[in-house]
């Protein structure tokens, strides 16, 4: 199956990785320059006559999740006429893009404090000198708490997870890492359901369009199945049934939904994590022998590479509908080693590989493929779209 990433842009690529194929298709509803049909902006007149649609005040900027970055704030005369997609007034001839080294954009709080000497400035905020996006150590897509940190489950005795009629035969001597290799991997997938549940409330909050919502909903549905296939192929290796234990979770409203942030991890976790755990599963199931593990393992690599695709789909409606500006997209880098390293034993390697747990090297070659091959060119195919529609992105309203 090919993986199909979907953003803003045509390109046809192709992932080293066992011969996935990628298709970025171009989303639909977005407009060539990056604007998109539809929506309910609220329309206002400026004082010159001119009708103009309204954004909400921006959160105040953040520096992106896990990345060191430097914050500076510059400041600069209003614009004389009101943009036609403006913040509301007294800071609506600030033009919305202005910060473009770094993600950030529009400080309330800075042009407030400002405007004590100055009535007519703007002041923003940007992080430079990031270091780059750490690829998620994780399969799937993890979760998070309401800081942005990586949360991580569990697995404990239990016998109502496992998926039915699945049973695996290895080596005695591989059985008890095997076993806790899969445990792991279903506490992880199992993890994987809140993140998606998440990020349909994100959604939800964000004004998305149904579609988005419904395959988040989706994909949680999703996760259930894999944490239910891994905690069954763990329990048949460690001869006793194990499951997940319970999930530190949230709970209550967190407050306002930050589009950037949920752009940002969106990409991280999803647009790079989800791909990677596509093309590392799907790179497992060649090598397994056990049918029930390649059939569990193909299994996962479809979802996920679903997943990944309504990742690329999320971050491109975000841009397109205004949510986030197109500086955002123009610092996201991704970090990974170009040369991977033998890390483990050969011949201890090929064995587990044949019950679908890859060698270190194997995974690290497969990373590198997915991130050279398939996800770089699709962020550059998305940065390029963005380039194009950034000048000033459609109102969402007509005008």
């Amino acid at each position: 199956m090919g993986l199909t990433s979907t953003v803003a842009a045509g390109v046809g690529l192709s992932a080293a990785c066992g011969g996935t194929s990628v298709v970025v298709a171009p989303m639909a509803g977005v407009e060539p320059d990056g604007g998109a049909d539809g929506g309910d902006a609220a329309v206002d007149a400026a004082a010159d006559g001119r009708r103009v649609a309204s954004r909400p005040l921006p959160p105040e900027p953040t520096a992106p999740p896990r990345r060191n970055c430097r914050r500076e704030v510059s400041c600069r005369e209003e614009e004389l006429e009101v943009p036609a997609v403006a913040f509301p007034a007294p800071f609506d001839r600030c033009p919305p893009t202005f910060a473009k080294s770094g993600g950030g954009g529009l400080s309330v709080k800075e042009t407030r404090t400002a405007r004590a000497d100055d009535p007519h400035t703007c002041c923003y905020v940007e992080f430079k000198d990031c270091g780059p996006v750490s690829v998620p150590p994780v399969i799937g897509r993890p979760p998070r708490d309401h800081d942005g940190n990586v949360t991580s489950g569990a697995s404990t005795p239990r016998a109502d997870w496992i998926a039915p009629g699945l049973a695996v035969v290895a080596p005695a001597a591989s059985r008890e890492v095997l076993a806790r290799h899969w445990a792991a991997v279903g506490a992880l997938e199992h993890a994987s359901v809140a993140s998606f549940a998440r990020l349909s409330l994100e959604l939800l909050a964000l004004g998305a369009p149904p579609e988005l919502v419904a395959k988040a909903h989706e994909a949680a549905l999703d996760e259930i199945e894999h944490a239910r296939l891994a905690f069954a192929v763990a329990s048949s290796h460690g001869g006793a049934p194990v499951g997940p234990a319970p999930l530190r979770v949230g709970a209550g409203d967190a407050g306002p939904v930050d589009a950037r942030r949920v752009f940002r991890e969106t990409f991280g976790d999803g647009c790079v994590g989800e791909t990677l755990a596509a093309l590392e599963a799907r790179a497992a199931a060649r090598e397994a022998a056990d049918p029930a593990v390649r059939a569990a393992l193909e299994r996962i690599a479809d979802d996920e590479e679903r997943h990944a695709e309504l990742a690329w789909r999320v971050v491109a409606w975000l841009l397109s509908a205004g949510l986030v500006d197109a500086s955002e997209i123009e610092v996201v880098t991704v970090d990974l080693p170009s040369e991977p390293q033998a890390l483990d034993d050969a011949a201890a390697g090929s064995e587990l590989a044949r019950h679908g747990v890859l060698s270190d090297r194997a995974r690290a070659e497969c990373r590198a493929a997915a991130v050279h091959e398939v996800v770089q060119p699709c962020l550059d195919a998305l940065r390029a779209s963005a380039r194009r529609g950034a000048t000033e992105l459609r109102p969402r309203a007509p005008l």
